[in-house]
Formats: C-alpha cells, sequence, structure tokens
C-alpha cells in the first residue's frame, strides 16, 4: 500500500468519524490503521513534505533557483546566530529540530522556524538594497 493511499484510508475514517454524532465512541487513531513500520515511513514523508516546502519557500522568498548560492555580502547584516542558522538550513539542509543541537541553544523547533523566516526577509530586503 503506498503512502497516499494509507493516507487517505486514515483520512477517509476520520472523516466519518468527525461527521458522525458519537464520534466520542470511535476509536479514530492512526495506530488502528497503519504499522509501526507505516507509521514511521508516515512520519518520515510529512518531515520530508514539510522541509520541500520550507527550501521551496526560501528559494522564492530569495529570488534564487536551487543550487545557486547567495552572495556574502546579503549575509554581512546578519548576526553570528543568525548566519550559523541560516547556513545550518538552507546550505546543510538541516531541520528546524535539528539546529538547536549545533548553534548550542535551547530552541523549539518552531522558534527556530520563525527566526529563520526572519532571516530569510532580512536577506532579501539586503537584497532590494543592492539592485
Amino acid at each position: 500500500m503506498s503512502f497516499m493511499e494509507m493516507y487517505a484510508a486514515y483520512s477517509a475514517s476520520r472523516s466519518q468519524a468527525i461527521r458522525s454524532k458519537s464520534m466520542s465512541t470511535i476509536d479514530v487513531t492512526l495506530e488502528k490503521h497503519f504499522t509501526a513500520e507505516e507509521l514511521e515511513e508516515l512520519a518520515r514523508q510529512k518531515e520530508l513534505s514539510s522541509y520541500i516546502s520550507q527550501c521551496s519557500y526560501s528559494m522564492e522568498i530569495l529570488g534564487i533557483r536551487e543550487g545557486e548560492e547567495i552572495d556574502g555580502k546579503f549575509l554581512e547584516n546578519l548576526s553570528t546566530r543568525e548566519k550559523n542558522i541560516f547556513r545550518l538550513r538552507f546550505e546543510e539542509r538541516k531541520g528546524f529540530t535539528e539546529i538547536p543541537k549545533f548553534i548550542n541553544e535551547q530552541l523549539r523547533p518552531y522558534e527556530v522556524e520563525l527566526i529563520y523566516k526572519r532571516i530569510l526577509r532580512k536577506i532579501k530586503k539586503e537584497m532590494v538594497n543592492h539592485i
């Protein structure tokens, strides 16, 4: 069974339960529909999808194509922390959950994501100023 088929089966059961008036009596859990291996694959696929989406977002915001490097002059106004986060995420392709380990900070993944988006805005602003 493919990932899409598994997800569709889960979604259909979940939708049915939500529409049901006795939703509290229906058990709709991932474990009911997937084996442990399938759940692990589902989580990996979701993480991969999220990563691809973030990379696409980064490239769209900065107006660059995959494989292109960003000129160092656009990173000059970033703090050391921001440069490290940007390089780990954009160049080394680390996940938001991995980055705090590399910069030795206690940050939650969503906090790293917010910082990263702020960094992208700063870089874009620098790019616009140099046009």
